[in-house]
């Protein structure tokens, strides 16, 4: 095939895929939703930090994950924002509160492919990740308590034995899991509903105890946004009920066209759980209320916030001064200037020191009487902080007064001056009578001989020892050179590192990383997603950033897991687990050939040693070191040590 024909299959082949691929961010459909919003006044008392929480999937629902501070557009007001940080959300765990409609509506087909979804959606949850399941008809019921333990969780829904029938308390079913929610302190929560009619027992009548405007104000009331994921599902929905609430929450409502579509519509959310995002930036906007717009793509997403109040600023208007403040009394006003936060009263210290000035503030003009007079000559730190009604300083203004005259400054510089650095006598060493003396170090002439009769014979050594060892090996052949010895050290045989085998990544989050073979050159060999790592999966969400290391022990290869040190000094092991043939990893593990290793339940890599192994490993020329000596000619000139 021609090159120029070769080179266009391969364009039209990478250009098909990345249409095709889903995982990965492209200029395509998303769907954009702000999370949660907060600010916080940074040290400067002028600014703030204000960080967003955002997920997006793409249009065929799929995680988008690499995005950076280059793919997504912050707008406050009419101004576009320069970002600080996009950093994705992977190892925070989360809490989830599975809500299920078992009422009439759910019979048959729908309700096998609905619990099908929340299965599904219980085993794809990570390490560390708490769950809980609540079901709902004519009253709510508990399946499954709140619990890290994935594989139990899923255990008790199966084993529920649910029985679809009565009505739907669907208010009721979401106002116990925001209040269960809200008494949590996981950063991370979301609620998940599936739906399937209004809230109402057979007939018209309402079902709940509660509204809807009473699930509404608890959302508003909690200190801590928890999205709202509902699932609509039949033509008896209620779905202005369902938009309301996702919407209140900043969370999100699908209408299901199929009982079969169940299973992918929660999994979608799974995948927005695995795309969330922290924006960071720094807004110089005033306190009060402000619309925040996020873009990616062509999709946008607005919310509306208020930023905090500032904290006061005091400046002293009279004196206009440092020079103007005299040793007496003084006459101080001072301009406040409120940036949202009320100043209840002002505190004045002088060195640090309370005096009786100040107090609750009035009107303008602030105008207050200070005697200096007992600083006279001195020199005197001035500080004014401005209170809450509680005491709390919100700000503090400090001056340097110096009240010294001309003539005590210019003394006081002229004795800074003067004083002399001090010095230490110089001391002069003379060399002791019959030493020889080279710098610090000093040498009998005894210790002076021997050191050079040691040199002269080790310039001996060394010019006969490469003759002698010439002479000794003339007229072999080459071939004959070559020992198993050669990489030998004190402690045993150095073996190859290639000897350690070979990875083939099985399964990833990557599509393009799927089918690579990594061979095993060094000991450790770490595996992660950080890119310091000897193998890198950066795409792969389920893998922490330092996740295993494999190194050589002998003639193994063994597995470790990458412990992490919290700050309170307890290790922690990677979050999502790892597996050897499905079984977690707890110890060190020693890898045979064909295991198959899971980083989290996604990422899956198949080893395979070196075929040099299998052929030692029944050789009865093996020694204890696992080193095969089939050819002991080889070994002539080997000592006991190796």
């Amino acid at each position: 095939m021609p090159y120029r024909k070769l080179l266009l299959f391969l364009f039209s082949f990478l250009l098909i895929f990345s249409m095709t691929s889903g995982d990965v961010w492209a200029a395509s459909n998303s769907n954009l939703i702000i999370h949660s919003l907060e600010s916080s006044v940074n040290e400067d008392g002028n600014s703030y930090t204000v960080t967003i929480r955002v997920s997006a999937v793409s249009d065929r629902g799929g995680p988008i994950v690499g995005l950076t501070t280059r793919d997504l557009t912050v707008t406050e007001d009419d101004t576009v924002m320069e970002l600080d940080s996009v950093e994705w959300v992977e190892d925070a765990p989360m809490s989830v509160w599975v809500i299920l409609d078992n009422g009439a509506t759910m019979q048959g087909e729908r309700f096998r492919m609905a619990q099908e979804g929340v299965t599904d959606f219980i085993k794809d949850l990570y390490r560390g990740d708490r769950v809980a399941v609540y079901a709902y008809n004519n009253a709510v019921e508990q399946i499954v308590s709140p619990t890290d333990d994935i594989n139990q969780a899923r255990d008790e829904f199966e084993n529920a034995r649910l029985s679809p029938g009565g009505g739907a308390c669907l208010f009721d079913a979401v106002h116990t899991a925001l209040e269960a929610a809200t008494s949590q302190s996981s950063e991370r929560q979301a609620i998940v509903l599936l739906s399937s009619r209004k809230d109402t027992k057979s007939g018209y009548d309402t079902c709940s105890a509660v509204s809807i405007s009473d699930v509404l104000t608890l959302i508003e009331a909690s200190e801590r946004q928890i999205p709202i994921y509902a699932i609509g599902v039949g033509v008896d929905t209620d779905e202005a009920a369902l938009q309301r609430m996702a919407d209140a929450s900043n969370g999100i409502y699908t209408s299901s066209t199929s009982n079969y579509d169940l299973p992918d519509l929660f999994k979608t959310v799974t995948n927005r759980f695995a795309s969330e995002y922290l924006i960071t930036y720094t807004s110089e906007s005033k306190p009060g209320s402000h619309t925040l717009s996020v873009q990616l793509d062509n999709q946008s997403n607005s919310v509306d916030f208020t930023l905090p109040g500032l904290p006061p600023v005091v400046r002293v208007a009279s004196p206009t001064s440092l020079e103007e403040f005299q040793a007496g009394p003084t006459k101080v006003v001072l301009s406040l200037v409120e940036r949202g936060i009320v100043v209840d009263s002002l505190t004045f210290k002088i060195n640090d020191v309370p005096i009786g000035v100040g107090g609750k503030i009035d009107q303008p003009p602030y105008e207050y009487e200070i005697d200096f007079s007992q600083y006279d000559g001195e020199q005197a730190v001035f500080s004014i902080l401005a209170q809450d009604e509680d005491g709390n300083a919100l700000s503090e203004t400090t001056m340097e007064l110096d009240f010294r005259s001309e003539e005590e400054i210019a003394a006081a510089e002229i004795e800074d001056t003067d004083q002399p650095e001090p010095t230490e006598p110089a001391v002069i060493e003379t060399c002791p009578e019959g030493m020889v003396c080279l710098g610090n170090l000093r040498l009998t002439t005894v210790q002076l001989a021997l050191i050079g009769g040691g040199l002269i014979l080790l310039i001996v050594v060394l010019a006969v020892i490469p003759k002698l060892l010439k002479k000794k090996g003339k007229g072999k052949p080459e071939a004959e050179k070559v020992s198993l010895f050669d990489d030998a050290t004190l402690d045993g045989f150095a073996l190859p590192n290639a000897d350690m085998g070979r990875l083939t990544i099985l399964s990833s989050d990557d599509p393009l990383m799927v089918g690579k073979e990594f061979q095993l050159t060094k000991s450790p060999t770490t595996i992660g997603r950080s890119v310091n790592n000897d193998i890198a999966l950066p795409k792969d969400s389920a893998v922490s950033r330092q996740h295993v290391a494999i190194i050589a022990e002998g003639s193994d290869a063994v597995l470790q897991e990458v412990l992490k040190t919290l700050s309170d000094g307890t290790k922690q092991p990677p979050t999502y687990g790892t597996y050897v043939n499905d079984r977690k990893v707890t110890d060190d593990t020693k890898l045979n050939n064909g295991d198959e290793i899971s980083l989290g339940r996604r990422t899956k890599l198949r080893y395979e040693c070196n075929p040099k192994f299998e052929d030692t490993a029944g050789s009865e020329d093996v020694t204890m070191d696992q080193i095969a000596l089939s050819n002991t000619d080889q070994v002539d000139d080997a000592t006991r040590d190796g």
